[in-house]
Order: structure tokens, then sequence, then C-alpha cells
């Protein structure tokens, strides 16, 4: 019949086993114990949850950040653009002086061969081709006289003879200089 009994196991062995751990265990007085481990667990808990808002958090700022760096670009680029409209509007503007000179200067010239004060284009830079006396001003061709007339922004129709009255009138000259 021995053969049929199953292993038993070693109560002997076993409690030796328990002693033992409870010597272990008396060496650990301060191990938490089951409820303030369940403690621990909500409050890691809840540091997980505030972490996750921590990280959601950051890459909201992250996203800001992006945002507003993009802002930033585009606001040196509409600087950049403003600086380049203002200094447009200054060399109009001192073309715009230059050319009211000039043409307050040929107003009072008397002479067919005085001397022309010369016009400036809207950069600022003198007109190419531009005459240097009245007398100048019958003998221009009608491209040369056609781009004159452009770059004082002049109407450039009609025929030479007006193309030229309108050359002279937007340069300032009186009729009495031919």
């Amino acid at each position: 019949m021995t053969a049929n009994i199953p292993p038993q196991p070693d109560f002997v062995a076993v409690s030796r086993a328990f002693h033992i751990a409870g010597e272990e265990l008396a060496k650990c007085p301060d191990l938490v114990t089951f409820h303030e481990s369940t403690e621990m667990i909500g409050l890691l808990r809840g540091l997980t949850a505030s972490v996750a808002v921590l990280t959601t958090n950051v890459a909201n700022l992250r996203t800001d950040v992006a945002d507003l760096r993009a802002d930033v670009a585009d606001l040196r680029a509409d600087v950049a653009s403003l600086r380049a409209s203002m200094a447009d509007m200054e060399s109009e503007m001192k073309t715009s002086h230059h050319n009211g000179f000039a043409r307050e200067q040929n107003r009072m010239l008397h002479d067919i061969d005085g001397p022309l004060a010369m016009f400036h284009t809207s950069r600022n830079e003198p007109i190419p081709d531009f005459p240097t006396t009245p007398r100048q001003i019958q003998r221009l061709r009608t491209r040369v006289l056609g781009e004159l007339l452009l770059a004082l922004e002049v109407d450039s129709h009609g025929s030479q003879e007006e193309k030229m009255n309108h050359f002279r009138l937007a340069i300032g000259l009186q009729t009495d200089v031919v």
C-alpha cells in the first residue's frame, strides 16, 4: 500500500523554512504594512498622473515656442520689408526734392544754350541721356525722348512736337526758351 501513497511534505523542513523566514523578517522592522503600501500605490498613481499632465504641458509649451519662433521670423521679415519700403520712400523723397529743385532752376533759365539742371529717376539716379541744354531737346530722337518721358513718368503719347512740349513742361522750362 505504500506505493499508492503520494509523496508527503516534509513538515519539519517547512517549519524550519518558516522559522528562518520569521527571523529574517524580524530584521526588517521598518517594512511597510499592507495599508501603507496601498497608500503608496495611490501616491505613485497620483505622481504618474501629474507626470502625464506635466508631459502634456511641456508638449504644449514646445508647440507655443515653435509658434512664437515662427511669429518672430514673420516679424523680422515684416521689419525688413518696412525698412526696404522706408528706404524706397526716402529715395523717392530725395528724388522728388532734387527734381523739384532742378525744375525750379530750369524755370529760371532763359538762354537756349544755358545749362539744364539734370533730373533723377525714382531711384535717385541721374536719368541717362538727359539733355544738357534746351537746344539739345530739339535734337532728341523719338526713342530717346520716349525713354526720358518714361523716366520722368510723363505721358509719352502724341507727336514728336507734343512729346517735346511734355518734356519741356515736366522739367520746368518756360515757353519762351525754345
